[in-house]
């Protein structure tokens, strides 16, 4: 059994390194699992057909299911069996970089074969072609040199145990998950939906009315800048340091690919704040993490994986933040993010909180690490940088704008900083606390305060041309 695996991969790997363009396509099709999948899942929650939307969420809610518990037992399999990789114990064409974890089972097979074993259970019209991509991804980590087809063809097994057992058990489960969908379709519901208002078809009353319904759509799409503000900002920053370190190293995804992830989820987040009428807190503030995840990512792609020194990548991402600011005030008059209340003004912002991240990556990095000051200490001196602004503003009356800006770029070293010393072992001058304890205490302090502004809208003004 074990000659006919190995006999197996080298037939299929052998094909690697003779046809660069196939190579390509294999490797494509292998890192992109994640994010098809994650496309899949979304297609079939989103359907805009109300007859089949039901089920097709239901489908939805089932294949990760599936692909969790899937995921869950290999976990378990490999507390206890160890396999080594293709690379590890003989000479391959290896295509992609990989951990030297255990083999046995592909994760990426269960992720594909959960979702198209679920979809052709339950009778998807997507069934045939996710099979295709089920089948052509499970070859592909055959070709990159990283597993056996037993792998491959074992991670197809879980998968399809592990969603057959959901649907075995679908009579208990489907009334609950059915009762979340209802809940989940009135929050929707709630939040998306305009209110109608009546209006009185007497002048002076009407035109009160009519002056109303326009402020109400003048709405600014960002949150007033309060207390709680700054307390998010700084904690969004600080995950977006440790949750990049957690899926880059943690879970090895590595680099390229957790950039790849992030960016395609932050597309799909800004898609929907772009479509909003108004501020939503969870939809603004999860466009704010995943922007701080990406723009950390950016900062070290130029630095570690390219090689441009922290001074290049400081000067650069200064650079293309003055231009941002310069296009913004030369189309819009104004840099006041109370004004954010047009697609255009909202593009600008969030390009300009893409560069701050970027920027105060950079230039954290530079401070911490070229002026060897370590966590703590770095830390401290960009919090009495924010409390110099803070003080330049309320006591000196310093431009609003300017010091918003400036205090919004430091806080992203600031919580790097905070984030490194909580998160790093104690012998590196951190508490270590580790990546995926700082990241989840950060989460949940950032999504209970979301829920409390949800709740008592404290952070909701009207839209100001004058203040920042």
């Amino acid at each position: 059994m074990n000659q006919m695996n190995e006999a197996g991969f080298r037939w299929v790997n052998g094909w690697a390194g003779n046809w660069p363009l196939l190579d390509k396509a294999m490797e494509f099709l292998t890192n992109s699992v994640p994010y098809v999948a994650v496309l899949i899942i979304l297609t079939l929650w989103f359907t805009r057909n109300s007859e089949t939307q039901p089920s097709r969420r239901l489908t939805a809610l089932y294949t990760a299911g599936a692909a969790a518990l899937a995921l869950t037992v290999n976990m378990g399999i490999q507390l206890f069996y160890y396999h080594p990789r293709p690379f590890v114990a003989e000479h391959v064409h290896q295509l992609i970089p990989h951990a030297a974890d255990s083999s046995f089972a592909s994760d990426h097979a269960i992720i594909v074969f959960a979702i198209a074993g679920m979809l052709w259970l339950r009778h998807d019209r997507l069934r045939v072609p996710v099979l295709v991509w089920a089948l052509l991804s499970g070859l592909s980590r055959i070709y990159a040199g990283v597993h056996y087809p037993f792998d491959v063809l074992g991670g197809a097994a879980i998968s399809l145990l592990t969603g057959g057992l959901l649907l075995a058990v679908s009579h208990i489960l489907e009334p609950r998950l059915k009762k979340v969908l209802s809940i989940y379709t009135r929050i929707a519901e709630r939040i998306w939906h305009r209110e109608t208002r009546r209006r009185d078809m007497r002048g002076e009353r009407k035109v009160n009315e009519d002056r109303y319904t326009n402020v109400r759509h003048l709405l600014c799409k960002v949150p007033e800048v309060t207390l709680y503000f700054w307390l998010i900002k700084i904690m969004s920053t600080t995950v977006g340091e440790t949750g990049a370190d957690f899926l880059s190293f943690q879970l090895h995804w590595g680099m390229a690919n957790t950039t790849y992830l992030m960016f395609g989820m932050l597309l799909i987040l800004l898609f929907f704040q772009f479509k909003a009428n108004r501020y939503i807190p969870a939809l603004y503030w999860g466009a704010v993490l995943l922007i701080s995840v990406v723009g950390t990512l950016i900062s070290d792609q130029l630095v570690d994986h390219i090689g441009v020194s922290l001074v290049t990548a400081t000067v650069l991402f200064s650079a293309i933040l003055v231009l941002v600011f310069l296009g913004w005030y030369a189309s819009e008059r104004t840099l006041s993010i109370h004004s954010v209340y047009t697609k255009k003004r909202e593009a600008f912002y969030w390009l300009a909180i893409l560069f701050t991240f970027a920027l105060g990556t950079a230039g954290g990095d530079l401070v911490s690490e070229g002026l060897g000051l370590g966590y703590l200490k770095s830390g401290i001196v960009f919090a009495t940088l924010i409390v110099l602004m803070a003080v330049l503003h309320f006591s000196l009356h310093l431009d609003s704008v300017f010091t918003f800006w400036a205090t919004y770029i430091l806080t992203r070293p600031l919580g790097a900083s905070l984030g490194d010393y909580l998160s790093h072992a104690r012998k590196a001058g951190g508490l270590g606390l580790g990546t995926t304890g700082t990241s989840l205490i950060f989460t949940a302090a950032i999504l209970a305060l979301v829920f409390y502004l949800t709740w008592t809208r404290r952070d909701q003004f009207p839209a100001k041309e004058e203040e920042a």
